[in-house]
C-alpha cells in the first residue's frame, strides 16, 4: 500500500493486489477481472478519515511503465488506459510521473496498514 498527501486535507492511497488476492476482495460491488492483478485508488480526507474507493483497474508493469486499464472509476469509462512512468522505486518509496502535480511527479510512501484510519494521528 502506498500513499501520497495531496494537500493537508486529502490523501491518495494506491493498493496493488495480486490476482489471487484480488478475486477475494469486496470492491463496493465491482468485480475484479479473473486472473488479473488489480490496482485500487482510494482518497481520504481529514473530514471523514475513511478512504473512499475511486478507481479499480487492472495493471501491468513493463520496464519502467505502469499501465492501468480501468474497470470502474468515478471519472473515466471502463477500458480507459493510463500509462505512467515509474521514476523511482525502492522498499519505502514509489515515485510516479504526474500530469497534475506542478513538479511533474508524485512520491508515494509505502506502509503496511492503511494510513487513513485517522489522518491527523
Amino acid at each position: 500500500m502506498w500513499f501520497h498527501d495531496e494537500t493537508l486535507t486529502e490523501r491518495t492511497i494506491f493498493v496493488f493486489v495480486p490476482a489471487a488476492e484480488a478475486a477475494t476482495l469486496d470492491l463496493d460491488g465491482v468485480s475484479a477481472p479473473p486472473g488479473k492483478d488489480v490496482s485500487l485508488v482510494y482518497v481520504a480526507s481529514s473530514i471523514n478519515y475513511l478512504p473512499i474507493l475511486k478507481q479499480v483497474a487492472t495493471f501491468e508493469v513493463h520496464g519502467n511503465t505502469l499501465t492501468q486499464t480501468v474497470v470502474a472509476d468515478v471519472g473515466a469509462l471502463p477500458g480507459t488506459q493510463y500509462e505512467t512512468d515509474i521514476l523511482a522505486l525502492d522498499e519505502d518509496m514509489l515515485q510516479l510521473e504526474s500530469n497534475k502535480d506542478p513538479s511533474g511527479s508524485r512520491a508515494y510512501t509505502r506502509v503496511e496498514r492503511c494510513p487513513s484510519e485517522n489522518i491527523i494521528g
